[in-house]
């Protein structure tokens, strides 16, 4: 992904790696998340509950589609910025 391949170009920084590790596998497991997910996603019909499911925090539906792991790459990223400060 995109990220993945940003954070490799920080990668050399001693103190940041543990943090872009964390970060990387967490973009690794939102896109296996909504690739996993894609027959219901994935279609000109798709439900807005599906939706929600995949990219909406306050969703009381669930969040089996993906937002869990959006959730963690969104805090695994705030992390690294802070500490690349």
């Amino acid at each position: 992904t995109l990220i993945t391949q940003k954070l490799s170009k920080l990668n050399g920084s001693e103190g940041l790696k543990e943090k872009i590790a964390a970060a990387k596998k967490c973009s690794e497991e939102f896109s296996t998340k909504l690739k996993d997910n894609h027959a219901q996603l994935g279609i000109q019909g798709v439900t807005d509950e599906n939706a929600k499911k995949a990219i909406l925090e306050a969703n009381a539906a669930g969040k089996d589609k993906g937002v869990e792991e959006l959730e963690k790459l969104s805090g695994s990223l705030e992390s690294l910025s802070k500490a690349a400060k």
